[in-house]
């Protein structure tokens, strides 16, 4: 059963409390219905002794995400590269604004750059419409 507490009106007139939705179709309906999302993806690079705790910082912060007001969808364990050796994570949003209202609160917790070999990549994408 889904937690209504977080979802905005446009959702609530989507999703009933009593149905269960895959994260894709969840998207595709919010697409449908609003015609607009925002995708932020960041590509890091673990120091391979500090792997785990990089991992574990991610999917705490993923749950953090996952409270936000306007989030749709945030991977709470990270896609891995295994020949590159890089993590991935992925958060879609109802809109570039409720990514930036919530940036504020997220900024104080996300993940230390100081577990990675080097700058991890953050890419943003709004839908075309």
């Amino acid at each position: 059963m889904r937690n209504e507490t977080h979802l905005s009106t446009a959702e609530t007139s989507i999703f009933s409390a009593n149905e269960l939705y895959l994260p894709e179709e969840r998207c595709r309906a919010f697409i449908e219905e609003e015609g607009d999302v925002f995708l932020l993806y960041a590509v890091h690079y673990p120091m391979p002794e500090k792997e785990e705790l990089l991992i574990q910082s991610m999917r705490q912060f993923g749950e953090l995400i996952q409270k936000q007001p306007g989030i749709i969808f945030v991977n709470l364990s990270p896609f891995r590269d295994l020949e590159k050796g890089t993590l991935i994570t992925l958060a879609i949003w109802e809109s570039q604004e409720a990514f930036q209202a919530s940036w504020p609160i997220l900024v104080k917790d996300a993940p230390s750059e100081e577990w990675e070999v080097k700058p991890r990549e953050v890419h943003m994408f709004n839908t075309v419409v």
